[in-house]
């Protein structure tokens, strides 16, 4: 899903090197046009190539800020699952 502004609440299931998948949650702090990175997400200066999308930076609090891709973004659920890392 696509189309979010800054200050929505949004999440998604991320994994790391095969171990068990968690549900990041925080809100929207900025809008990265298609064709454009972003200066800095959390402690990498380099993030990673443009992306020929719209795609957005999410703060996530207690954990930093995150790029995620978008095909893996949806609006956050109400929060009632323990897992769940809150903005």
């Amino acid at each position: 899903m696509s189309g979010f502004k800054v200050g929505d609440q949004v999440e998604w299931t991320s994994q790391s090197a095969g171990f068990r998948a968690t549900v990041k949650r925080g809100i929207v702090e900025g809008v990265v046009p298609a064709g454009t990175r972003p200066a800095s997400v959390s402690k990498n200066p380099n993030p990673g190539a443009a992306r020929d999308h719209e795609s957005y930076i999410v703060l996530v609090r207690g954990k930093g800020r995150y790029w995620p891709r978008v095909k893996h973004l949806r609006p956050a659920s109400p929060q009632d699952n323990a897992e769940k890392e809150t903005p």
